[in-house]
């Protein structure tokens, strides 16, 4: 993840990414990343697929 991109989620809440690499699957993928806070605070990442 770049500077950018980092600050472009912290502003909106969301990013979206094309051709996220999987270690784990060996592909690439678009996704939406997103930036959400529970109730005490703590910061916690979503990611969907495809979007």
């Amino acid at each position: 993840m770049t500077e950018s991109v980092a600050k472009r989620l912290l502003k909106t809440g969301s990013v979206r990414m094309k051709d996220c690499y999987s270690r784990w699957l060996d592909r690439y993928f678009d996704a939406t990343i997103f930036l959400d806070f529970d109730e005490t605070g703590k910061v916690q990442y979503r990611m969907e697929k495809g979007m």
